[in-house]
Order: C-alpha cells, then sequence, then structure tokens
C-alpha cells in the first residue's frame, strides 16, 4: 500500500549501501528500546478513531516511497487510489522499469510502461490498502502522542504478527511506526521501519505512504 507488495521486494532484495530514510519520519529517536513498552492511552485512542475513520472512508490516493537496503539499495514507488467495493489502480515504478495495474471486479488487468494493456487469467493475490491500514492500526503499540501543525503524531512499535497482518516483513525486533493523522482523525501519513531476513542477508526495510483526495479520486475502469 501502502504496503503492497513490501515482502515480495523483500524476498527478491539482493543488497544495498545507505538507508535512504529521513530523520523526520524515523522513529527510532523517540521510541522506546523496551521489549514491552508502556501504551499511551491517548495515543491508542487516537489509533482506534483513526482505524474508525479508516473504515468509513469510501476513497482515497496512495504514494509509498520504499528503500530497502542489503548488499545494495533497491527504492521503489508505488502511487495509486482505492474505491472501495469498485477497485485499485496503481502504478509501480522499481529500477527505472514501470507497471500499471488496474483490479476491478473479476477482472485484472496490467501493463509495462509504455506498453499494452493484457488481462490476467490468473491474477496474484494482494493485500487491500484499506485492509493492510486498519491491521497496522489495530496492531501497532503506541507509545507516544504528539500534536505538531494541528496534527497527531503517533509513535509506537509493531509487533511481528501485526506487522504480518499489514503485510510489513519482520524478522526479531518490532518494527518502528510513525502514524499522522489530519484534524478528521483520518491517516494521511505512515512511516515504518523494519528489518527482515531474505536469502542470508538482514535486509532493512523503510516505508513512507501517505493518504490524501479521501472520498474524492477519479473513477475506476476497464482501461
Amino acid at each position: 500500500m501502502p504496503l503492497i507488495g513490501v515482502a515480495l521486494l523483500v524476498a527478491a532484495c539482493s543488497g544495498g549501501s545507505s538507508s535512504g530514510t529521513s530523520p523526520s519520519t524515523s522513529p527510532s529517536a523517540t521510541t522506546p528500546a523496551s521489549s514491552s513498552p508502556a501504551v499511551d492511552p491517548a495515543a491508542a485512542k487516537a489509533l482506534r478513531q483513526a482505524a474508525a475513520a479508516t473504515r468509513a472512508l469510501h476513497a482515497f490516493t496512495f504514494t509509498a516511497k520504499t528503500t530497502l537496503d542489503a548488499n545494495q539499495t533497491v527504492r521503489t514507488s508505488l502511487s495509486g487510489r482505492v474505491i472501495n467495493g469498485r477497485g485499485i489502480a496503481y502504478r509501480l515504478s522499481v529500477g527505472g522499469k514501470h507497471t500499471q495495474v488496474i483490479r476491478i471486479r473479476r477482472a485484472t488487468y496490467v501493463r509495462s510502461v509504455p506498453g499494452g494493456w493484457s488481462k490476467l487469467a490468473k491474477p496474484r493475490a494482494v493485500l487491500h490498502p484499506s485492509a493492510t491500514l486498519v491491521a497496522l492500526l489495530h496492531g501497532m503499540t503506541p507509545t507516544l502522542i504528539s500534536h505538531p501543525n494541528h496534527r497527531t503524531r503517533v509513535v509506537g512499535m509493531l509487533p511481528a504478527a501485526a506487522a504480518k497482518a499489514a503485510g510489513v516483513p519482520v524478522s526479531g525486533a518490532p518494527a518502528l511506526a510513525v502514524v499522522v493523522l489530519d484534524g478528521h482523525n483520518r491517516v494521511v501519513q505512515v512511516a515504518l521501519h523494519s528489518s527482515a531476513n531474505a536469502g542470508g542477508h538482514t535486509v532493512r526495510v523503510a516505508v513512507v505512504t501517505h493518504y490524501g483526495h479521501f472520498n474524492h479520486v477519479r473513477a475506476i475502469t476497464r482501461p
């Protein structure tokens, strides 16, 4: 999503050098190192409100930047839109290659850009952006809350089981997470930092996703 395909990217990753993460979104400086962090009640309430707001959304757009570091650095960009009950359309960019996907009821279309569209006979199942975001909000252990620039910022940890439900690869330590909400309790940004084992390497994963255009997106139709 936002979290779409991160596990697959980790499995394919063969290396990296620099982290490529922004200090402004990294929760590591403010997240307690304890394996059993204390839950902040106000932060927990904010996440419950955010989950309710997410479930109530009909549509939204998303843009995700992912950095994978192992023996080399792999950066990906994913942007698209979701209309619940209708479908999802997105564009994935990896290593200079661009792929567009449109998934609607009973049909999935894909193309390399530039190129023509093809209808997939047996499309791969993917995690739904709304479902993965709600899973993250429910599974996160919130430890800190603040209110910068009239927004709500929640910092916490994402245990392995909750990370898996949200489509975030984790091996060992919980993922670190920062969730930013607008004045209507809608999630406008999620920053995740985790590590996973793949092919004998430790892959560091950083994902920053922005959400917007709530309930105001272009229609998703067959190409």
